[in-house]
């Protein structure tokens, strides 16, 4: 962080020298107001390239001043985003050191399913101009966000199909290194279309062992045998036999939330985010591969899981040791307040 603000001192004064670009917005404080009037820059960043928001900066003059107090919570943060911007933006909100100084940083990580859309006008108050319009979508210029042009919207949009060809024809080529008898395929059939809309024809010796042979035909394809599927195919995946239990993020960090919850705070916000930080803290991710008892991923759809040892591991982690648990990921002000509740060791 200190490298991308590119700090000096000036008379006593640190100064960013970094400028305000369509990757980085800086603020100066941090509070519902301040972060409702990011809503558009998150939007911004969501429709191109991903940025950052670094709360505890100075307009003009572009000193670094920090912050102190408390800052917003997390869940704040969390609901007016979800409740704001359609679809939902991806973020990371942390706290971090400047020459000693603290600052937060907001994240924001480009959405593959663009544009983001101002889902409800925002305001500051009655009579107040808004900081966000309902149905606007925003992109970043120069270190300014405005309303997206015609031209913008169909960039963006262009940007998305090509994206999604990639991750088609990305998946094929790691089917074809790792084996398509190892495929997961599930609901294969998209919302509104007849029965009998989708065919897939999957080789012999990968389809045989699978569920779905009675509701198959075993036909001749080139000379060799498949079974053509037709129609709103749902089959058992790997995952659903596996002893491990492995979840995808979000919803091992569902499964174990309300023991996190109940170990530190009520209204904790714990999600995929936090999970990650936990499961790296306890050294599940040491590898891209995970450590294939706690931790794994799926090589064909490149998803990282938890299994069921490791959800477990996370959550005694937060009975057994919760300070430690809030040290590696909450934020300042939630360990603030937890210490305040008197429940702390």
């Amino acid at each position: 962080m200190e490298e991308r603000l590119d700090v000096v001192s000036n008379g006593g004064v640190l100064r960013v020298t970094a400028r305000e670009s369509t990757e980085l917005e800086f603020k100066q404080i941090l509070n519902e107001v301040t972060f409702k009037k990011c809503m558009k820059t998150i939007a911004a960043f969501s429709n191109q390239s991903g940025g950052i928001i670094v709360f505890g900066v100075c307009d003009r003059p572009r000193d670094l001043i920090g912050l102190t107090g408390p800052l917003l919570d997390e869940g704040i943060q969390s609901d007016l985003l979800k409740t704001s911007l359609v679809p939902h933006p991806i973020t990371e909100f942390r706290e971090a050191s400047v020459h000693g100084i603290r600052v937060a940083v907001l994240q924001v990580s480009p959405l593959s399913n663009k544009p983001c859309i101002a889902a409800k006008d925002l305001t500051a108050g009655a009579g107040q101009p808004h900081m966000l319009r309902q149905g606007v979508i925003y992109a970043r210029r120069r270190g300014q966000t405005a309303a997206i042009s015609g031209s913008e919207f169909v960039q963006i949009l262009q940007e998305r199909d090509e994206s999604i060809r990639h991750q088609i024809f990305g998946f094929l080529s790691r089917g074809r290194k790792v084996g398509f008898d190892r495929a997961i395929i599930a609901d294969a059939s998209s919302p509104g279309e007849a029965e009998g809309d989708v065919t897939y024809f999957l080789p012999y010796d990968a389809a045989k062992d699978l569920n779905v042979i009675d509701r198959a035909n075993l036909v001749d394809d080139g000379g060799a045998p498949a079974y053509q599927i037709q129609g709103n195919i749902e089959l058992t995946v790997p995952a659903a036999n596996d002893p491990r239990q492995p979840m995808l993020p979000s919803r091992a960090a569902d499964e174990i939330r309300h023991r996190v919850q109940q170990a530190t705070l009520n209204d904790l916000p714990f999600n995929s985010t936090h999970l990650r930080k936990i499961a790296a803290h306890l050294g599940f991710w040491k590898t891209k591969e995970g450590d294939e008892r706690h931790t794994g991923y799926q090589s064909m759809t490149e998803r990282p899981f938890y299994f069921r040892d490791g959800r477990e591991a996370v959550a005694r982690f937060a009975e057994e040791s919760p300070r430690e648990f809030l040290e590696v990921c909450a934020s300042a002000q939630n360990r603030a307040r937890w210490q305040e509740t008197g429940d702390a060791p």
